[in-house]
């Protein structure tokens, strides 16, 4: 009897070992999960700046500590991807936008990504940037030329004070203050613009806002035109009119297209070539604090 309960505590004590030896075993064989070590960016290769359609190359350098296989993940938004999956990918940069947003997202994994984010601006290519700075009489100013597409303006400046209303007018002087505004054609083509302060565009001569009328004289001659009250030189066939204040300073420029001669004055808002000149009184009582002729 006593032999039989010795074995059968034996045979008890047996199990219970085993059992607690297995239970041990298998929490010490247990396996972690590796710990993911996310991708290292070596190098982002995405310009400053972009001219309009032009085509870049853009790339990012990634390292993976794990060596884990990467995959690619590109966003714009505006211009077009030749792939948005690649490493290395072709962007044509587009015509009409002053600046971009390029993202690209590197996964190692489901649920393991890194994203990078850089704002691209626009650079003129039509224009040297001393030619931002140049008015040519009958032609152009502050880089813009009579004729251009206002979405070459917006290109290179940015949205508008206003929306264009039924008067064609445009203006930067609230949110972007650049001393430029003018008129647009149906067509939305810029028709003639006006220079004021705080904008640094001269002539060849270096005539600007701020010049006196004895320089502005001195290059141009004498007034075809002297406006009411006496304080606008208007030079017709030139395409250019400068108005000045009582120290006889420049005060703002307009820019337009030549024309023969002074229009008769009864014709003076009705002239095309002038886009409704008079409407500039007009917005000056619309809004007083931007006055056109101001300083």
């Amino acid at each position: 009897m006593q032999h039989k309960l010795f074995i059968l505590t034996f045979g008890i004590g047996c199990l219970l070992i085993i059992f607690m030896t297995g239970c041990g075993a298998d929490s010490d064989d247990q396996i972690d999960e590796p710990i993911n070590n996310l991708p290292l960016v070596r190098k982002l290769m995405i310009p400053d700046d972009f001219a309009p359609e032009e085509t870049i190359e853009l790339q990012i350098i990634v390292h993976d500590p794990d060596d884990d296989t990467l995959s690619y993940t590109w966003h714009v938004t505006a211009g077009k991807l030749d792939s948005t999956t690649a490493r290395t990918v072709k962007w044509t940069a587009p015509s009409d936008v002053r600046s971009v947003t390029v993202t690209v997202r590197v996964n190692d994994g489901p649920d393991s990504a890194i994203t990078r984010s850089k704002t691209v601006t626009y650079v003129s290519e039509r224009l040297p940037d001393v030619q931002l700075e140049r008015i040519i009489p009958g032609k152009q100013a502050a880089g813009v030329k009579l004729g251009d597409p206002f979405n070459t303006v917006k290109a290179l400046y940015g949205k508008q004070d206003d929306p264009i209303g039924k008067n064609r007018f445009f203006s930067y002087w609230r949110e972007t203050n650049i001393g430029l505004s003018g008129f647009v054609d149906n067509s939305n083509r810029v028709a003639s613009l006006f220079i004021r302060r705080p904008n640094k565009a001269k002539t060849d001569g270096g005539i600007g806002v701020g010049s006196s009328l004895k320089r502005v004289e001195s290059e141009f001659g004498p007034a075809e035109e002297i406006g009411a009250p006496n304080n606008k030189h208007w030079y017709w066939t030139k395409g250019i009119e400068f108005s000045y204040n009582a120290d006889l300073s420049v005060e703002s420029i307009f820019i337009f297209e030549p024309i023969g001669a002074a229009p008769p004055k009864r014709m003076l808002t009705l002239n095309p070539k002038l886009q409704k000149t008079t409407e500039i009184i007009l917005y000056q009582k619309l809004h007083p604090k931007t006055d056109t002729f101001s300083q």
